[in-house]
């Protein structure tokens, strides 16, 4: 037992050495192995290291070289910029020329597809051109390729053409005569080889001032063959086509003076120093802010023309049928020259003139020669106007004598009135009294040049009529007031004398009324006149009422007379007064 135990320990222990031998082995040989995995390891390692010096190398190599580049790359991306920019300043560079060539070439184009350019350099807007005397042109022509033709035209009839060989500029020099008066158009038409232009300026022509010509060669002659056959259908009268009518041009000086109307044997001149002690200028006789472009002077058979515009307007129209209508009544009715009739005669025969024109202008309005907007435009015309006291009186009277008979179609009547004449403005204003015949009452007044002294001269002594009084008191009475003043007016006389050497005047008018009532109306009615006049309130006296200015006017009356007296002083004018009382 003890034996097999022993060999079992035995055993056991050859089997734990054997296992210890195979440690011992394994050991050993892990151990071998180990040394030889270390070395292999370090060998490993070692080579890893060196791989890895070399990596590192390659890493530091790539490193520098990737600064480097980083730097060449930063150096590029800016040089790239500036190229960039570069190009971009060639770039905007080239779009400036092309530009700059593209408006070279428009402008080029335009150049050459431009008509050549024309400068009228004579005769300008403002010049004076006649009928009948020559008219010098002076044009310029330009065009950037050459002027090859020049045509020179008036109212579009060539009057010349110039053949020309192509130069950039040409200066023609021309003239030509008008032949017809009015507005008419010059033309001038220049061209190249491709393209012309037409350049117009229009030009007035008139007649010079004095110098005739025919009716039928006057401006507008269509337009007014129109109104011409208009009046003369109204008012049921023809031309005489054997008695020359001619046209004078004029200025409106001379027309104003054509209508003052003349005292006695005076002049113009003299005659409107003795119109200023009834307070009318030359104004109150002729319409001063716009003139009349027609006007008919029966003295010389002439038709007056002055500011006729460039077109025939309906204010042209309305004032030749004003002339033409004259022009009738002075060729079918034969009539005194009023230059050598007393006043209140001249006066009845510019009323009735005034009146009969009038009438006529009416109808013509009435008729389809107007569109409504030439109407418009007339009565805005006629508006401004404002006719001058003297020619609207006479106007007045005029169209209520020629209405009275006309408001019954009663055309022989009227023209039975022009082969009888009223005899006093009297029986213009009021037609019923022409028919009745009633006449004015003789006026006379004594000489009162003895009472004045030395140095006054007898001037005028006329008759004034209901007329001249009527455009008297219009300056300062009302309508309604002046028909209630003069109405029963029965006759008058005034005079005026001068002292020359003193510059003085002295006004004397003596009326006679139908009644004491109407006496008494003027006398009433009259104060409103000079006190306006003078500003200044009348002073009552034994004779009557005076009131002082730069003059002194005085108002006296006995029954159906009356007496105003203007005079340099009260003292004349009451000596005066007390002479006309006696009378």
């Amino acid at each position: 037992m003890r034996r097999t135990a022993l060999i079992g320990i035995s055993l056991t222990l050859l089997m734990l050495l054997l296992v210890l031998s195979s440690a011992f082995i394994f050991v050993f040989q892990g151990r071998q192995q180990l040394i030889a995995d270390r070395e292999s390891a370090e060998s490993s390692l070692s080579q890893t290291q060196q791989e890895l010096d070399i990596t590192y190398d390659t890493l530091d190599t790539s490193g520098r070289a990737l600064a480097t580049a980083e730097a060449t790359n930063l150096i590029l991306e800016g040089q790239l910029v500036e190229s960039q920019q570069e190009l971009d300043a060639a770039s905007s560079t080239i779009a400036t020329r092309e530009s700059e060539i593209a408006v070279v070439s428009s402008e080029r184009d335009q150049i050459l597809s431009r008509p050549p350019s024309i400068e009228i350099i004579a005769p300008s807007v403002e010049a004076s051109l006649l009928l009948g005397e020559p008219v010098e042109y002076d044009i310029v022509v330009a065009d950037g390729v050459g002027v090859t033709a020049v045509l020179v035209s008036i109212d579009g009839e060539q009057i010349h053409a110039y053949s020309l060989p192509g130069n950039p500029t040409e200066r023609i020099l021309g003239e030509w005569t008008p032949t017809e008066v009015g507005d008419v158009i010059l033309g001038v038409q220049a061209s190249n080889s491709r393209t012309s232009i037409l350049v117009t300026r229009t030009l007035s022509i008139d007649v010079p001032l004095g110098q005739l010509v025919p009716l039928g060669e006057a401006p507008f002659r269509t337009e007014r063959l129109a109104v011409e056959t208009a009046v003369q259908d109204a008012r049921q009268l023809q031309l005489d086509d054997s008695v020359d009518i001619s046209v004078n041009f004029q200025n409106n000086q001379e027309q104003r003076q054509d209508n003052v109307p003349l005292l006695a044997s005076l002049t113009v001149t003299e005659s409107l120093s003795a119109w200023s002690l009834f307070d009318l200028t030359i104004d109150d006789f002729f319409l001063a802010e716009t003139a009349v472009s027609f006007r008919y002077n029966s003295q010389q058979d002439t038709l007056n023309i002055s500011g006729l515009g460039a077109s025939f307007d309906p204010i042209d129209a309305y004032d030749y049928a004003g002339a033409y209508s004259a022009l009738l009544l002075d060729q079918n009715y034969t009539a005194v020259d009023s230059r050598f009739l007393p006043l209140d005669a001249q006066m009845v025969q510019q009323s009735l003139i005034a009146g009969d024109v009038a009438n006529s202008q009416a109808n013509l309005l009435a008729s389809n020669l107007f569109s409504q907007d030439d109407l418009t435009s007339l009565n805005a015309n006629l508006e401004a106007r404002q006719l001058p006291i003297f020619e609207l009186t006479l106007q007045q009277g005029g169209l209520q004598f020629a209405s009275f008979f006309a408001a019954e179609d009663r055309l022989e009547a009227l023209n039975e009135a022009w082969q009888s004449l009223p005899t006093t403005t009297e029986q213009i204003f009021h037609p019923e009294k022409y028919l009745a015949q009633e006449t004015a009452v003789a006026v006379t007044l004594e000489d009162v040049s003895s009472t004045l002294g030395e140095g006054w001269n007898l001037l005028v002594s006329e008759t004034a009529g209901e007329g001249l009084l009527r455009v008297y008191l219009s300056r300062y009475l009302n309508e309604a007031q002046v028909d209630t003043a003069v109405s029963g007016w029965g006759g008058d006389r005034f005079e005026i004398y001068q002292n020359e050497e003193t510059d003085e005047s002295v006004l004397v008018l003596k009326i006679v009324w139908d009644s004491v009532e109407d006496s008494n109306e003027f006398s009433a009615l009259y104060p409103n006149y000079p006190t306006r006049l003078l500003t200044a309130a009348g002073t009552l006296n034994d004779l009557g009422e005076c009131w002082s200015g730069d003059d002194v006017i005085c108002l006296f009356q006995s029954g159906i007379e009356t007496a105003v007296v203007r005079a340099p002083s009260e003292e004349i004018a009451l000596e005066i007064g007390a002479t006309l009382l006696d009378d």
